[in-house]
């Protein structure tokens, strides 16, 4: 639910509509490697999944625009192609299902959307604190970039966020070990050794004139360093570039980051 009403709050707050996506897996009939498609089930299943989105969509968003969809196939695949088929801005989506590993693997459908998707896709805590689990808030927002980044599509994104929430942004500047020669800087492992607060300075993003907090992280383990700090930080968004324009490795560990972090990730 975490996910549904930050939906929710970006809608109202860009007036934007909400595509309601709910796909039907494909049922095993017993048989290993093979499915029911018997026409009776198959339109059973449909009826209740349009009256559990029905009362979902009046429950949830009625205050907001909706457009409920119910369909049947991969759900990786069939939000992708939904997403492609509409043009989305945006997909929204928790990162695992209800199964006993779900704290400590990436959901499949989440992996493939993250990995596959055109658009800039918006997991849920991956393992939430207390604090967040019913607050939509975005009080703070903290962007994770590469040093020299400036024109990251991750800092336009939670620039403009941070604007239209009047939130707090935090700007994490990542750098490999000073004391590594450079031609290996980003081959071998990171460590964090240097953590320091940055001057408060104005920064200017289109028309908006936002005040961000900046921090330089010198930093080994990316994958860790990234979710700790934002956690720390009590941030109720991270955000991600998903490739950084300087080809640092911070896309190469943007699944480790979401499985470890304790609020929503942006990754655009």
């Amino acid at each position: 639910m975490a996910v549904a009403r930050q939906a929710i709050d970006l809608a109202e707050r860009f007036g934007s509509e909400i595509t309601a996506l709910r796909v039907l897996a494909p049922v095993s009939d017993g048989i290993p490697g093979t499915f029911d498609t018997s026409g009776g089930r198959l339109a059973t299943r449909r009826r209740r999944g349009w009256a559990q989105m029905d009362n979902f969509v009046r429950a949830h968003l009625r205050h907001v625009s909706v457009r409920p969809v119910l369909c049947d196939g991969d759900p990786a695949a069939e939000i992708l192609k939904q997403a492609a088929q509409d043009g989305s801005d945006l997909i929204m989506m928790p990162t695992h299902g209800f199964n006993a590993c779900r704290r400590l693997l990436l959901g499949s459908v989440a992996a493939k959307c993250l990995h596959e998707a055109v658009c800039p896709v918006w997991t849920g805590p991956h393992r939430p604190r207390a604090s967040n689990l019913e607050a939509a808030s975005l009080s703070h927002i903290v962007c994770a970039i590469a040093l020299g980044s400036d024109a990251s599509r991750g800092l336009d994104w939670a620039a403009k966020l941070a604007e239209a929430f009047h939130s707090a942004l935090t700007l994490l500047y990542l750098a490999p070990r000073a004391d590594l020669p450079t031609d290996q800087c980003c081959e071998l492992p990171w460590r964090c050794h240097a953590f320091t607060d940055g001057s408060v300075v104005t920064s200017r993003f289109g028309r908006a004139e936002l005040v961000s907090r900046q921090i330089l992280v010198e930093t080994g383990d990316v994958s860790k360093t990234v979710s700790v700090l934002a956690e720390r930080l009590n941030a109720d968004l991270l955000v991600l570039d998903h490739n950084p324009p300087n080809g640092a490795r911070l896309s190469n560990v943007g699944y480790e980051i979401i499985r470890a972090s304790a609020c929503s990730v942006l990754r655009v």
